[in-house]
């Protein structure tokens, strides 16, 4: 698959009884509408609003997580590492550069908002 999504960061767009994601580039890439009592087939204009919520905090902030997590795994090995070499007696107190490397990681980790909501 050779296509790239719509480029980020996405915004929320509202106006009358519809909701929508609109990309950096203006390109609107998903829309819904809602009903003002009846949740079938459409969401209630809370849950409708809440669903798109959801939608722009994981695309807006996936790039960020995934460098966190990224982060984390490679902290989490020098952990296992440090761990197996002070076990094997090899080391005699935990490496500094561990914890340095767990508190980088944990700092990567972005604020959980949702960017790009009005």
């Amino acid at each position: 698959m050779s296509a790239k999504h719509t480029p980020t960061p996405w915004v929320k767009l509202t106006h009358q009884d519809v909701v929508a994601l609109e990309g950096a580039d203006g390109v609107r890439v998903a829309r819904s509408s809602w009903h003002s009592t009846i949740r079938d087939p459409h969401p209630l204009q809370a849950e409708a609003i809440a669903n798109f919520d959801l939608i722009l905090l994981a695309v807006n902030s996936h790039a960020e997580l995934v460098g966190a997590l990224s982060a984390c795994q490679w902290a989490l090995q020098q952990a296992q590492e440090d761990l197996a070499a002070f076990e094997a007696g090899t080391r005699t107190k935990r490496s500094v550069s561990t914890s340095s490397a767990i508190t980088a990681a944990l700092s990567r980790i972005p604020d959980i908002q949702i960017k790009g909501a009005a």
